[in-house]
């Protein structure tokens, strides 16, 4: 896969990620050999609103500085900024790089609203957020580094929409495939998620299957991880479920 040529996220993965955690997710990529994936330090703005999955529409921002961060450029409809508000695609997810910085917020009240109206999938930053109260009402995903009053001029200029960024510590290229949930949120190279979705999904059956061995009084030695004998044991139950009448 070319670094710019995103693989489109099917209705089918779609729907296999939306069986399972990002914590079965970092695991399938760790298998694969990624380990920096996960987007430290990210909190949601809502409980109520935590859950998404959608390619990444990534936004670079660099320091302000007071020749170039000017009103006009901020409130132009050229602004970077602006622009991703109203260019990413619905179903997509907008991922900011602001470089760790959380004295200012990246959006606020009104910008959401208008995410939320055009059906973004999710909002994503390692900056600061503003109106977090009126936020949560609409709940919509967010993932903030932390709450900032100050707008977002007084500490970033927005330099460049659609180019691979970091974000909390991980690296986002456009197109990469964001998931968000109640442990946080993970990004999955777009040409890795089909196989990844599907080990998933694999993974939470075994450990469904082994929290029930557990509260049997089994020890998790052998068992978590699993060897060679609880896996036998674990295909047979598998075997043996497909056997069983319905009705």
């Amino acid at each position: 896969m070319e670094l710019y040529d995103p693989v489109p996220l099917s209705r089918k993965t779609r729907s296999l990620l939306n069986k399972v955690n990002t914590a079965a997710i970092t695991s399938q990529l760790r298998a694969r050999g990624l380990l920096r994936i996960y987007l430290k330090g990210l909190t949601p703005v809502s409980p109520k609103a935590r859950r998404f999955i959608g390619p990444a529409f990534t936004v670079r921002f660099i320091p302000m500085r007071e020749d170039i961060t000017v009103v006009e450029r901020v409130s132009s409809p050229q602004s970077p900024q602006r622009r991703a508000i109203e260019e990413a695609p619905a179903g997509s997810v907008i991922c900011m790089d602001c470089r760790g910085d959380t004295s200012a917020g990246m959006a606020g009240d009104i910008l959401v609203a208008r995410l939320k109206v055009r059906k973004v999938e999710a909002l994503v930053m390692d900056g600061g957020m503003r109106d977090v109260e009126e936020c949560a009402r609409f709940k919509f995903p967010i993932f903030c580094g932390a709450p900032a009053a100050p707008a977002s001029f007084v500490a970033h200029h927005a330099a460049d929409l659609q180019v691979p960024i970091s974000c909390a510590g991980a690296a986002v290229l456009p197109g990469d495939i964001l998931m968000g949930d109640e442990d946080g949120v993970v990004v999955i190279p777009s040409n890795l998620v089909d196989e990844v979705a599907a080990g998933a999904v694999e993974q939470e059956h075994l450990e469904a299957w082994t929290q029930k061995e557990v509260l049997k009084g089994r020890s998790t030695f052998g068992l978590y991880p699993p060897n060679e004998e609880t896996l036998r044991r674990y295909e047979a139950s598998k075997k043996k479920g497909k056997k069983r009448p319905k009705g």
